[in-house]
């Protein structure tokens, strides 16, 4: 690489240059391309990448070190790992100061990522090693750039819990010495098996699909791309939502119910509406103040009834239905088992709230729904999403 003369960082030497040195560039069709070439500029434009030790940082340098970041990331709307502004590149093995140890490369959260070039490079010279030293820091930074409060992509930032609910099985194998098709690296805690599963993701992706299917699945669903025959797709959630639905356990056929008297509104309709009673038999139905009353007894009433949520469960696809009375004609949502984030329940004496979050295909929105259940059927539900690896939380 470092042969021949250095590049212009503009779209043609860009297209040139990743034809040649980058073999996933290769697996894309020209719209991504455009696409991926105008993130590599963005992403060379907004950071600075520097060397250390007397490594010199040139155009070539700053492409691929800016291609291994949109690698990861070519899939996501917000991509740009905006809280690491800088980038450090060693000639090798360096010794990190805090730990006196040598390293191959770091993402810090001070704002940086440090990577040695010599394990940068061998990581994209060998494609079937499952060592990436580029998609392995890189999955750090965009993991650590939402815990710092900068933006994340939106997608990203919800189906997160999901993803771990199906990593945690592969990663407690780690841990407990067992042989894995994952380097024991992972087995460390689980911010490393996040960065080693992504790059074993990105290098031999069908034995993922292999040994952890809803693990291949989920993590395709969460970078929204994956590559096939050495033709990579973007833009495939919904696909491989469907895809993922075709491994669920079943879930038992049910309805599920708010009870009228259970809302939390229904003690104000209570009062407004007894206060209605009285004023109106002492003043009359329609003096001033009892229609004032009235019109606060009715907007209890409408809140209960736009917030209202009933689920019905059938043939593993659940349908929240909103409404009671006047908002009962609403469209309602709908969503697979594999669109299902998490389920929260909240137990009574005889009854249990049960909150739902899910991915609503119809406008790629997350959403939160609270309905009621016996208790019967809230431990079934428990039972059931647990059998699914959908995270279940008792409040």
């Amino acid at each position: 690489m470092s042969q021949k003369p250095d590049i212009q960082l503009n779209k043609e030497d860009l297209h040139l240059f990743l034809n040649e040195y980058f073999a996933y560039y290769l697996t894309l069709n020209s719209y991504w391309k455009n696409i991926f070439v105008a993130r590599v500029l963005q992403f060379i434009d907004s950071k600075g990448i520097h060397g250390a030790d007397g490594f010199t940082v040139n155009n070539k340098v700053r492409a691929i070190i800016a291609a291994s970041a949109v690698q990861l990331t070519l899939g996501l709307e917000t991509w740009d790992y905006d809280y690491f502004q800088d980038i450090i590149i060693h000639p090798k093995v360096y010794v990190n100061t805090s730990t006196n140890q040598l390293h191959k490369g770091e993402t810090n959260l001070a704002g940086y990522v440090r990577l040695s070039w010599k394990s940068f490079i061998e990581g994209y010279k060998n494609q079937h090693d499952n060592l990436n030293l580029g998609i392995h820091e890189f999955s750090h930074a965009l993991r650590f750039n939402g815990i710092r409060g900068n933006d994340e992509d939106y997608y990203l930032k919800y189906f997160f819990i999901i993803w771990l609910g199906t990593a945690y099985e592969a990663h407690y194998h780690l841990k407990q010495g067992k042989q894995t098709i994952f380097r024991a690296y992972g087995g460390t805690n689980i911010n490393e098996f996040i960065s080693v599963c992504m790059e074993h993701y990105f290098e031999s992706p069908e034995q993922i699909k292999e040994h952890y299917p809803l693990l291949y699945y989920n993590t395709a669903i969460l970078l929204n791309q994956v590559t096939v025959n050495n033709i990579t797709e973007i833009n495939i959630r919904e696909k491989y939502l469907h895809l993922k639905n075709q491994l669920a356990n079943p879930i038992k056929n049910r309805e599920l119910k708010t009870s009228f008297i259970h809302s939390p509104s229904i003690s104000l309709l209570g009062i407004t509406g007894t206060l209605f009673l009285i004023t109106g038999i002492s003043s009359g139905f329609f003096s001033g103040p009892s229609l004032t009353l009235l019109l606060l007894t009715v907007l209890f009433y409408l809140r209960i009834d736009f917030y209202n949520v009933s689920v019905s469960i059938k043939n593993n696809e659940l349908e929240f239905k909103k409404g009671i009375l006047v908002f009962k004609y609403r469209k309602p949502n709908k969503a697979m088992i594999s669109q299902l984030i998490s389920l929260s329940v909240n137990k009574y004496n005889k009854t249990a709230a049960l909150t739902f979050m899910y991915f609503n295909l119809a406008d790629n929105h997350f959403y939160e729904e609270e309905t009621g259940c016996g208790l019967n059927d809230a431990e079934e539900l428990l039972s059931e999403f647990k059998a699914n690896k959908v995270p279940v939380k008792r409040i």
